[in-house]
C-alpha cells in the first residue's frame, strides 16, 4: 500500500511541478493554475476524511507518502496544509473552503481579539499580519491560533509586501472577515510536522541529486565520487537523509500531529539540514547556491524549514520542559512520549 501510495504522489508531482514549472509558480505574474487543479483532481487533498464523507479514511502515516513527495519536488503550494485544514474542518462539521490553504504563524494575535460569531465577523484591532513564501499560490491562510484553533482569512484580501528570499509579508485589514476554526488543535505543531516532514523529503532528493552528480562530476580522470574524501561526506549526507525519514515517520503516527513527537522531528530535521546542505554545496562547488541550479530549490527549501514554525531551539525547548515535567529517568521519558507505539 505505501508503494502505491508512493508511486502515485511521485507520478502525479514529476507531472504537476518539474523544476522548470515549478520556478513558473513562484513567479507571481506568471503562475499557472494547471499544477493544482491536477492535485484537486487527484483526490489526495481529502484523503484523511472518513470513506463515508468522500474521503479515503488515512491518518498520517497514510498520507507521509504524498508529504515526502513534496518535499521531493520543492512544493510550492501548499498541498499539506490544505490536507489537514479540510480534515478539520470537515471534523467540526463546517464546510471545508475552496481553493489552496496555506498554514503561518500570525505575527500579530488574531485570535486574542473578540469574535461575535465563531464562524464570519469582522475582526477587531490588531489586525493579523503573516509571513508566506509564494502567497500569490494560495486562496485561503490558516492562521496558527495562541491556545488551539485557528482563523481563516482570505489571501486575496491581505497587503503583500515582498521581503527577499521569497518571503512575503501579508497585512489584513481590521474589517476583513475571517471563520474561526475552534478545533482546539495547536495547529503551530501542525505546521511544524508539514515543515518536519517535506524537508526529509527534501533531504532525499538533495542526497539523489548530489549522488548522482558525484558520479558525473569528473576530476584528474575520475568521478569525484570515487574520492575517499568525497565517499566519507557522502556517507554523512546519506546518514542524515536516513536519520530524518526516520524522524519524519515517527512523528506521523495517529490521526494528528502529537507535540512531542513534532518537536523531535522539528530537532532532528533542522539539524540534518545544515549538515546536508554544507555538504551538499561542497560536492557540487558551490554551484548549487546559484537559483539557476536545481539544486538551490532543494537546499531553499530546508533553509525555510528550519525557520517555519520554530526552529531547533524553539522545539528543544518544548521538549526539555516537558522531560522535566515528567518523573523518572530520560529513557523512561522517551519511551512512553516519543515511542509511536505507546
Amino acid at each position: 500500500m505505501d508503494s502505491l501510495l508512493t508511486d502515485a504522489a511521485a507520478d502525479l508531482l514529476d507531472h504537476a511541478c518539474p523544476p522548470a514549472l515549478l520556478r513558473a509558480l513562484l513567479d507571481p505574474a506568471a503562475a499557472p493554475p494547471e499544477p493544482w487543479q491536477r492535485i484537486v483532481d487527484s483526490g489526495f487533498l481529502d484523503a484523511l476524511l472518513p470513506e463515508a464523507e468522500g474521503g479515503a479514511g488515512l491518518d498520517l502515516a497514510g498520507i507521509l507518502p504524498l508529504l515526502l513527495a513534496c518535499g521531493g519536488h520543492a512544493m510550492p503550494l501548499p498541498v499539506g496544509a490544505t490536507i489537514l485544514a479540510r480534515a478539520a474542518f470537515a471534523r467540526q462539521g463546517l464546510t471545508p473552503p475552496e481553493g489552496a490553504i496555506a498554514l503561518a504563524s500570525p505575527l500579530a494575535s488574531p485570535l486574542a481579539s473578540p469574535l461575535v460569531s465563531p464562524l464570519a465577523q469582522p475582526l477587531a484591532a490588531p489586525s493579523p499580519a503573516a509571513l508566506l513564501p509564494a502567497p500569490h499560490l494560495a486562496a485561503q491562510v490558516l492562521l496558527c491560533g495562541t491556545e488551539g484553533g485557528a482563523l481563516l482569512l482570505p489571501a486575496a484580501a491581505a497587503r503583500v509586501t515582498p521581503l527577499g528570499g521569497g518571503l512575503s509579508r501579508l497585512d489584513w485589514d481590521g474589517a476583513v472577515a475571517g471563520r474561526r476554526l475552534e478545533d482546539g488543535a495547536d495547529w503551530r505543531v501542525a505546521g511544524a510536522f508539514l515543515e518536519a516532514v517535506e524537508m526529509a523529503g527534501a533531504l532525499r532528493r538533495v542526497l539523489e541529486d548530489t549522488l548522482r552528480y558525484a558520479g558525473e562530476r569528473r576530476q584528474f580522470g575520475r568521478a569525484i565520487g570515487a574520492f575517499q574524501a568525497i565517499q566519507q561526506q557522502l556517507s554523512v549526507l546519506a546518514e542524515e537523509s536516513a536519520a530524518g525519514l526516520i524522524a519524519a515517520q515517527l512523528a506521523a503516527t495517529g490521526p494528528w500531529p502529537d507535540p512531542l513527537r513534532t518537536a523531535a522531528a522539528k530537532i532532528r530535521l533542522g539539524q540534518a539540514a545544515a549538515r546536508a546542505m554544507a555538504i551538499a554545496h561542497a560536492v557540487h562547488g558551490a554551484m548549487g547556491i546559484t537559483e539557476e541550479h536545481d539544486l538551490h530549490l532543494f537546499t531553499l527549501r530546508l533553509q525555510r524549514g528550519r525557520a517555519a514554525f520554530g526552529g531547533e531551539a524553539f522545539w528543544s525547548e518544548r521538549l526539555g520542559r516537558a522531560a522535566l515535567r515528567e518523573t523518572g529517568d530520560s529513557l523512561g521519558f522517551v519511551r512512553r512520549c516519543l515511542d509511536p507505539v505507546a
